[in-house]
């Protein structure tokens, strides 16, 4: 299992590494507006696919939501999820190791 404070500071270099690529990208578009696009896949997919392993959450892929649908949870807001009736409460990578260690399937 990998510790939270490990899982925090991956979720917390990823994002930084995504804010890096855009800038990349965002200055060869500046360059050249016919310029296609500078963005490494490859690091993000072998993280997230990794840590889905580990919490064993492919089936559902709360990490995802969390990094893509939710902008690095900068987007999240109370409510965006109700399990049993209650609005998970997520501030930050700490909360969503908590939230993906209790949501873990055998």
């Amino acid at each position: 299992m990998i510790s939270k404070e490990t899982f925090i500071k991956t979720m917390e270099r990823l994002e930084n590494l995504n804010k890096r690529m855009e800038a990349a990208d965002n200055a060869m578009h500046d360059l050249c507006e016919d310029f296609g696009s500078f963005y490494i896949c490859d690091a993000f997919n072998i993280t997230t696919n990794l840590l889905s392993e580990i919490f064993n959450d492919k089936e559902n892929d709360w990490l995802g939501y969390f990094i893509w649908e939710r902008d690095w949870l900068h987007k999240f807001e109370l409510g965006d999820i109700v399990i049993g009736g209650y609005s998970v409460v997520i501030k930050n990578w700490g909360d969503v190791y908590d939230f993906l260690i209790s949501e873990m399937r055998d």
